[in-house]
């Protein structure tokens, strides 16, 4: 027997709270649901909305799938965004990915950009859930504001490559914020990153790039494991067993005010 999930939305401008998809609409749903977006989805400025469900699989876009969200919260997600490869234009705009065990999940030959966002893990992640932000292809990130809590941070890998920048992760954990396992590159302006294991840490990434970027109350302020190259420029970096952990095969690391 198949089983079927569905959708419930309402607006609370209409009797009884039910109507049309508009602006400050709220969308409930059952046990994992899961949004496939293969044309185009919009949801612009104006009253805040929102889908929140007890537990779903979040909203994957598709083979030439686009959104375009301002305002909205994404609430109890499993991957609140999820992208599949081929997606169009996808972007978040003063919105919310809310206690969501993935925020997000950028797959390879795929793109997400997040601007104004807030994302936050749930206080408690089950045991043996990986629990943590995947880039495999193209990020560009702007006044990011994430809390990680007991998951890790963003981790750019393989193929992928991050833009981050005006931007607060924090964490409460002896996990990275922003890591980059074999990346193609890694650009982080103007940021600040606490309470984690590692504020930034590279390990085999071709390229990276670390600008006004404050990394505070870690156990290390940065750790390079292996870089093509890479510029680290005024910053201010800081741990309780050391700023710096330099280690293995990698070219020119530039140190320019730090």
């Amino acid at each position: 027997m198949e089983e079927r999930h569905q959708a419930h939305w309402k607006d609370p401008d209409l009797p009884g709270g039910h109507g049309g998809d508009r602006a400050g609409a709220t969308i409930t749903c059952d046990r994992c649901v899961e949004i496939v977006v293969a044309g185009i989805l919009k949801k612009a400025a104006g009253a805040r909305s929102k889908i929140t469900c007890e537990s779903w699989t979040g909203i994957t876009v598709a083979l030439g799938g686009r959104i375009d969200f301002t305002a909205i919260d994404l609430e109890n997600a499993d991957v609140a965004m999820n992208t599949t490869e081929g997606n169009g234009d996808t972007k978040l705009t003063d919105s919310g990915l809310l206690n969501s065990v993935r925020p997000f999940r950028v797959v390879p030959k795929s793109k997400l950009e997040l601007v104004k966002v807030k994302a936050a893990m749930p206080a408690k992640v089950p045991d043996g859930v990986e629990s943590v932000a995947h880039v495999f292809w193209s990020l560009k990130a702007s006044h990011l504001d994430f809390d990680t809590g007991p998951g890790e941070g963003i981790m750019v890998k393989d193929s992928g490559e991050a833009v981050i920048e005006d931007s607060i992760l924090k964490a409460n954990n002896p996990l990275d914020l922003v890591s980059a396992y074999k990346a193609k590159s890694l650009k982080l302006s103007y940021a600040t990153l606490t309470n984690a294991h590692c504020g930034p840490h590279m390990e085999g990434i071709d390229e990276f790039s670390i600008d006004h970027v404050t990394s505070e109350n870690n156990i290390y302020g940065i750790t390079i494991y292996g870089a093509g190259k890479g510029t680290i420029s005024q910053c201010n970096m800081s741990g309780t067993s050391a700023w710096l952990d330099l280690q293995g095969d990698h070219g020119p690391v530039t140190f320019d005010n730090v």
